[in-house]
């Protein structure tokens, strides 16, 4: 099986009027953390809440950015998450 992407709609729901960001993103990847570009971060007004430890792929721990809330929107579906940067 290979990549599988999925269009999402992303926004930040503290600010009312911002503008949600429509993504073709990497789905189904084994990850269980959403992870934003500083970019995105940027364009969705996020503040980092806390540094959490990540453990990466090849086996190292990393202390990195959690931000949020993001609101997710896939199809019919909503969620509030947060991020990693």
């Amino acid at each position: 099986m290979g990549l599988v992407y999925a269009n999402i709609k992303l926004s930040n729901p503290v600010i009312p009027d911002s503008i949600p960001l429509d993504t073709n993103s990497l789905v189904g990847s084994g990850s269980t953390y959403l992870c934003i570009t500083q970019h995105i971060a940027n364009q969705l007004g996020l503040k980092a809440m806390q540094q959490k430890e990540a453990q990466l792929a090849y086996g190292s721990s990393k202390l990195l950015p959690y931000l949020g809330p993001i609101k997710i929107e896939f199809e019919n579906r909503i969620c509030f998450v947060g991020a990693w940067k």
